[in-house]
């Protein structure tokens, strides 16, 4: 099923769509937020890429239409490695979790000096 992403980077906001089964192309978000050259889904590297790749979270389409399909998850894992401040932001959000502090987990993001990785996600319905 389609699902539409909007995420929002240091002031800029984009939405992406998945393909049918609910992967996105990691390269959309790259090239949306003009990212550098080193945080193209190409260099990614490290444990976390190789786990979300062996789990089917992350496919890789070589050739000509080049592309890195990842599942929801593996786009937050992806987004940690790109932003620090996210990755801070989800640190801080699951340990207001694990606290008991589900108020606390919901409001990390949402502070007015946080200028970090902010993702909504909506499930398309299509009538066919």
């Amino acid at each position: 099923m389609k699902q539409e992403v909007t995420l929002t980077f240091n002031n800029t906001t984009a939405t992406i769509t998945s393909d049918d089964e609910g992967m996105l192309d990691l390269n959309d978000i790259w090239r949306a937020f003009d990212l550098k050259a080193s945080q193209s889904p190409s260099q990614w590297r490290g444990k976390t890429k190789e786990h979300l790749a062996s789990t089917a979270n992350l496919q890789f389409i070589r050739g000509r239409n080049a592309k890195t399909l990842a599942t929801l998850e593996a786009l937050y894992a992806y987004a940690m490695w790109v932003d620090v401040e996210f990755y801070m932001v989800v640190v801080e959000a699951f340990a207001a979790l694990t606290r008991g502090e589900p108020e606390e987990a919901l409001e990390t993001n949402s502070k007015p000096d946080s200028k970090s990785l902010t993702i909504l996600t909506n499930t398309l319905v299509h009538n066919d």
